[in-house]
């Protein structure tokens, strides 16, 4: 699949749940895949299609961490098709906005569509 595809496709599920969302364009996006508002909330989304043996390691965590500081979002999502290391699951507890995707939640939403509540 395409990246900007995956995107969308992430995206898409928040859109589902309710929320008006979008994705950004392709370059230029400021570490931002999309976005999803719902009331006053608002999520920022990263999205990283990785092969399953490249885990998103901690600076990704750490410079998205100031991406949803900046866009004074409510909560922000990194969702991969790989993995996270264990320092950047470190990293991501230290913020209560954040929350990691991995592949099997990914595949969990296909199941179950998530509502994003908070």
């Amino acid at each position: 699949m395409d990246p900007f595809v995956f995107e969308g496709h992430v995206v898409h599920f928040f859109g589902r749940a309710g929320l008006k969302a979008w994705n950004t364009k392709p370059t230029g996006d400021h570490g931002a895949d999309g976005f999803a508002v719902r009331g006053e909330d608002m999520f920022v989304i990263q999205c990283k299609r990785y092969a399953p043996d490249n885990k998103v390691g901690a600076p990704t965590v750490r410079e998205f961490k100031g991406v949803i500081e900046e866009n004074e979002a409510t909560r922000g999502y990194i969702v991969t098709t790989s993995t996270f290391t264990t320092d950047a699951r470190a990293s991501a507890a230290m913020s209560r906005k954040l929350v990691l995707v991995d592949i099997e939640t990914l595949i969990g939403w296909h199941r179950t569509p998530p509502n994003f509540a908070i």
